[in-house]
């Protein structure tokens, strides 16, 4: 039997995401998230109850929230891959 003596790593094109690790763009976007979940932050607390939370409220909350969650998804996978 034998084996391999090194494992051969998938090499990942990011250049969708980003230029490189130096690319200014995600400074941009990692601000533009903080901003975001800061404001969504702000919209939403002490608004989302069990008594009185109607129905589009609700709504309007979960489109906000994908929305911020949709924006950071860009720069958490150009940091993990």
């Amino acid at each position: 039997m034998t084996t391999a003596s090194a494992e051969v790593l998938p090499t990942w094109d990011l250049s969708d995401l980003y230029a490189g690790v130096d690319d200014p763009k995600i400074d941009s976007d990692m601000d533009d998230v903080r901003t975001r979940a800061h404001d969504f932050e702000e919209k939403y607390k002490g608004t989302i109850e069990i008594d009185g939370l109607s129905a589009s409220h609700l709504a309007t909350a979960l489109g906000d929230y994908e929305a911020l969650f949709t924006a950071e998804y860009k720069p958490q996978a150009f940091a993990t891959l």
